[in-house]
């Protein structure tokens, strides 16, 4: 931090002006500072903020530590309000207060009284995704999190592919899948904006078959920039 003064008259019964402090904040890259050190099992890359002169700093690895802070004794989930406390004073989730009522640090009774500070603290956190390890660096609130869950491009599936057509193991990450789709499943996508598609369902065999199954074909359309679920 560096501080600058700025110097003004001042008579007898006048009191000092106050100085200015100016703070600079500078954002460096991991890479570039020698104090930031990294292993197998943390961030390829990590954000270092240096504050001034570089006295203080905080790191992705520090940011961290202090998310899992907020995090339920009892389930191991951000905490989410209302959190309320026990006799003793710890702190513990809706979720978790519903289904034990008590204490899974030290077994008190869970109170009606509200931790409303950490509710504060958790609703300005920014936590990771939870395929953070897969390699989603996404990072939101609770409650923009829980949208980003269900659309994540690294959450694993099965290829809905080998459900409708059969034969196809594929499980990974939804954002390799298109490109599984072009190597195993090459007869099933198209890559033209006007296609024609049949669907025969003549014969005792089929109609049994259709009857059974919900889904009795499935393709693929790229067109636009945008892929097309035809079934």
């Amino acid at each position: 931090m560096e501080a600058t003064s700025s110097p003004t008259e001042s008579g007898p019964g006048d009191m000092p002006e106050p100085e200015l402090a100016v703070v600079r904040m500078r954002s460096l890259d991991e890479s570039q500072s020698p104090s930031i050190r990294s292993d197998g099992s943390g961030c390829r890359k990590s954000s270092l903020y240096v504050y001034g002169d570089g006295q203080f700093s905080i790191t992705l690895k520090h940011y961290d530590s202090i998310v899992s802070e907020v995090k339920c004794p009892g389930c191991a989930e951000p905490m989410d309000g209302p959190i309320t406390m026990c006799g003793t004073g710890h702190s513990i989730c809706a979720v978790c207060r519903a289904k034990r009522g008590t204490c899974p640090l030290c077994g008190d009774r869970v109170t009606e009284l509200r931790n409303y500070t950490l509710e504060a603290i958790v609703s300005k956190v920014q936590f990771p995704c939870k395929n953070s390890a897969k390699g989603c660096a996404v990072r939101l609130p609770l409650q923009l999190l829980r949208w980003h869950k269900e659309r994540c491009g690294y959450k694993l599936i099965e290829c809905f592919m080998g459900k409708v057509w059969g034969a196809c193991g594929w499980h990974g990450c939804e954002r390799d899948w298109m490109n599984h789709c072009l190597e195993a499943h090459a007869e099933h996508v198209y890559q033209d904006p006007t296609v024609e598609l049949r669907w025969e369902f003549g014969g005792e065999a089929n109609q049994r078959a259709s009857e059974l199954q919900l889904v009795v074909a499935y393709h693929v359309l790229r067109a636009y920039g945008e892929t097309f679920n035809l079934y």
